[in-house]
Formats: C-alpha cells, structure tokens, sequence
C-alpha cells in the first residue's frame, strides 16, 4: 500500500481507463480477472503491475513474454 492506495485498485483503475481508451480507438477490451478464463480467445492479454521501488525517481516499464497458442489454457 501507498499513500493509502492498494497496488489492486489502482491497477483495476488503470485498467478500466485503458480499457475506454482502447474502446475510443475502436478496438475490444475487456478488463479480466487475473486469471483467464480457459479457451477465451484474444489478440493480446496485458497484465499491469505496480511494482515499487525505494528510489522515487524510477520510472518505467517491464515487458515479459511467453510465446505459445493463442488461446488460453
């Protein structure tokens, strides 16, 4: 928790703001449950994450990849 704030609702926060974004541009978006449904079929699957760290001037990013079939297992 920081500044009275779980990492859980501030990611199902941005989450749902993306989500309208994506939507604005046309695109599906669904905000999901962290885990997947089985067989739910999608293009991309992004997870969100507020990782901390003691250094207040750290900003960024991380991506992670696991290649295999596109539907969810």
């Amino acid at each position: 928790m920081a500044a009275g704030v779980r990492e859980l609702e501030l990611n199902v926060d941005i989450a749902h703001r993306v989500a309208v974004y994506l939507r604005e541009w046309g695109n599906d978006a669904y905000v999901l449950p962290s885990t997947i449904p089985p067989h739910y079929h999608a293009d991309a699957f992004v997870a969100l994450h507020s990782d901390g760290n003691d250094d207040r001037s750290a900003r960024g990013y991380k991506i992670a990849t696991y290649w295999r079939d596109w539907v969810a297992s």
